[in-house]
């Protein structure tokens, strides 16, 4: 076991010659044998900063980018040539977006008086919105109704450093790195308010019960601090977080007058740091840092057997995301998942099988991958660090072809 991570993040070792993996946090140290830039124009520095990309978020034919600079707005309709059509500044790295749509915001609480002493308020123009996980800057609100002039609408300065987001309307869950899990109510976007979260690990008895009885490590204590949130996903009634060194809790979601509070059921431990997290059924899969990709089957809807780990993958570089393409009929399409490995680009993986798990594919830009996102017809969209987006077309999984930038 390492040492937990430092709220910043934590960098990984570079290859010799290939620039290290920077996530949002982290520091990219240029290898000392990486050649120097030939002579060139100038690099405009906030379009270098517009270009350091953390997330991708794919929405119908538009593209948000979660970037050092902000958020960053593009026509995708024709893949090889995505157009730019805004960009929002913000205070802070963003490190994911998350689509809220379309919201109503309420009537103002108090009425200023109106022409002719008419009564009421007027009904608050709808806003059709993104989040955005920025760090330490917190969560961000935007209104992308008008792509090419995104706005800020609301903000909420959470206790730690924002990184991941799921949406649950009117809640929008927060990993908050050291500051755990806050679930914000984003009812009224201009106000988002705390209403639930934790910010401890689960109680010790809870966490003791849980490792005895599912973990290769069982009886190992979590090292002091190791409790930070780097993502969550919500599925059924029940949260599922990446908590880092301390691996994965699986929370029952309980809800009494919209006010939600968060139940442990389970703790597994990993034995690297659990960076991302993709769900299905019983199944966690878990993008695992230096550890690679670990799948745990947590038995929930299997009373008397036993959860724990069921597959261990090594990666050849950190393993920063992990997504299955769970929309697919698994009778006619076999099941595969998508891994970001940092500096060794993107690899995918025949899993129909967990005891015979194989590479089917590999795609290497010249930037470390950080977040891998599904398209439609077999695109994948990749956050390429400073590269920027990359496009590829792994309709044919042995034959990854990259579409954008061209070749």
């Amino acid at each position: 076991r390492g040492t937990p991570p430092a709220p910043a993040g934590d960098a990984p070792a570079a290859p010799a010659s290939r620039d290290a993996a920077a996530e949002p946090g982290e520091v990219a140290v240029p290898s000392a044998e990486s050649p120097a830039e030939p002579p060139g124009e100038p690099v405009d520095p906030k379009e270098e900063l517009t270009a350091r990309t953390y997330d991708v978020l794919l929405e119908g034919s538009t593209v948000y980018r979660g970037t050092t600079a902000g958020i960053v707005i593009e026509e995708g309709a024709q893949p090889e040539q995505p157009r730019r059509l805004g960009v929002l500044v913000l205070p802070g790295s963003v490190a994911d977006l998350a689509w809220i749509g379309r919201v109503q915001p309420p009537r103002p609480a108090e009425c200023p008086p109106r022409p002719g002493g008419s009564p009421g308020c007027p009904v608050p123009p709808p806003v059709t919105l993104v989040a955005a996980a920025a760090g330490p800057a917190g969560v961000f609100l935007v209104d992308v109704g008008d792509p090419e002039h995104p706005a800020e609408v609301g903000r909420f300065d959470t206790a730690g450093a924002a990184v991941r987001l799921a949406v649950e309307l009117p809640l929008l869950w927060v990993a908050d790195g050291a500051g755990g899990i806050v679930a914000l109510d984003v009812s009224d976007p201009a106000s988002p308010r705390a209403v639930g979260g934790v910010a401890e690990p689960p109680p010790p008895e809870e966490e003791e019960a849980a490792e005895s009885a599912t973990t290769p490590e069982a009886g190992a204590p979590a090292a002091p601090g190791a409790f930070y949130v780097r993502d969550l996903v919500r599925f059924g009634d029940r949260l599922f977080v990446a908590a880092g060194f301390f691996g994965v809790v699986v929370y029952d979601v309980r809800k009494s007058a919209g006010v939600p509070s968060l139940e442990p059921l389970l703790v597994l431990d990993t034995p690297g740091d659990a960076r991302a997290l993709a769900v299905d059924g019983d199944r966690v899969w878990v993008a695992d840092g230096p550890s690679g990709l670990q799948v745990l089957d947590t038995a929930l809807h299997r009373p008397g057997e036993a959860p724990g780990i069921v597959l261990s993958y090594p990666t050849r570089d950190i393993c920063r995301d992990v997504k299955l393409d769970v929309s697919r009929d698994k009778s006619l399409f076999p099941p595969v998942a998508y891994l970001a490995v940092g500096d060794r680009g993107l690899e995918i993986l025949d899993v129909s099988d967990l005891a015979t798990v194989a590479p089917l594919g590999r795609h290497v830009p010249p930037r470390p991958v950080n977040r891998v996102t599904l398209g439609p017809n077999g695109l994948l969209l990749l956050a390429n660090d400073s590269a920027g987006l990359m496009i590829v077309d792994a309709v044919d999984p042995t034959a990854v072809r990259q579409i954008f930038p061209a070749l």
